[in-house]
């Protein structure tokens, strides 16, 4: 018998012996009330006690019955709970990619570009892909928040048409700038300078902006977010590509602390 069935055993053995002596103590219990309530009202006391309530067979059977019942209810088979799998494939269709494609880890970001928290783990994140030489690279996906819409989401458009426009390079360059200090993203001419700065059509730029073209894929990651149980950003997942391992890591964990996780899986 393997030490986890004999701790379980054990435990279940504990439980039952808590139940009986709960059910004798409440026993006693009643018993006591009666006794004082025939000190105190002797005719009442008389009658109870020449009631069925106290004759010994009646009393033992009562007894006998409630402490089986108890018994068969804590020997039912419970079934354990199942931890929930995380559906998200490393690398889908459309996702853009920072570092080697080919690395053994990925790191998952479900990101909004209005958190202050994911601005600063952006900085640890591209130091992490730096540092690995080749070994971890960044999938970024959207997640904005409904308390920073409807901007958050504007934001994550205009990256994805960023990308369309100029490359997977220019839709992390234009990351970087919605996370960094050097522009504003307050507004949709704000979203449109920036594409300016990065040598992007603005004409096409903001004809895409303002459609719907990108709408169910943000739409889409955020749900994927959801689904897996992620409740806040920065939300992120480290995922060995190779055995299919993998860790939830939420919040903007310093640099050393994402480090020993990469390290755990490599």
């Amino acid at each position: 018998m393997s030490q986890e069935k004999i701790h379980s055993d054990n435990t279940n053995k504990s439980c039952l012996k808590g139940g009986k002596l709960a059910i004798s103590l409440s026993i006693v219990a009643l018993l006591t009330s009666i006794t004082a309530i025939g000190m105190q009202f002797p005719s009442i006391g008389g009658k109870l006690l020449q009631s069925n309530l106290l004759q010994g067979d009646f009393l033992a059977e009562q007894i006998q019955d409630g402490i089986d019942k108890y018994v068969k209810k804590m020997e039912e088979p419970t079934q354990p709970e199942q931890p929930q799998e995380i559906k998200i494939k490393a690398l889908q269709s459309g996702d853009h990619i920072r570092g080697e494609k080919d690395a053994v880890i990925t790191l998952i970001e479900y990101s909004d570009y209005e958190c202050s928290y994911c601005a600063r783990f952006h900085a640890t994140a591209k130091e992490l892909i730096e540092k690995n030489e080749g070994k971890v690279n960044w999938v970024y996906r959207h997640f904005p928040l409904d308390m920073h819409d409807p901007l958050a989401t504007l934001e994550a458009k205009a990256a994805e048409v960023a990308g369309e426009l100029g490359g997977n390079e220019i839709f992390w360059a234009y990351s970087d700038a919605l996370y960094g200090n050097e522009y504003k993203s307050d507004t949709k001419e704000d979203l449109v300078a920036i594409a300016h700065e990065l040598g992007l059509d603005t004409a096409r730029f903001e004809a895409m902006l303002v459609s719907d073209k990108f709408d169910a894929k943000v739409a889409g990651q955020k749900q994927e977010a959801i689904d897996a149980n992620i409740n806040g950003t920065p939300g992120n997942i480290i995922m060995n590509n190779k055995t299919g391992e993998y860790q939830v890591i939420p919040g903007a964990l310093p640099l050393a602390e994402m480090q020993k996780v990469i390290d755990q899986m490599l």
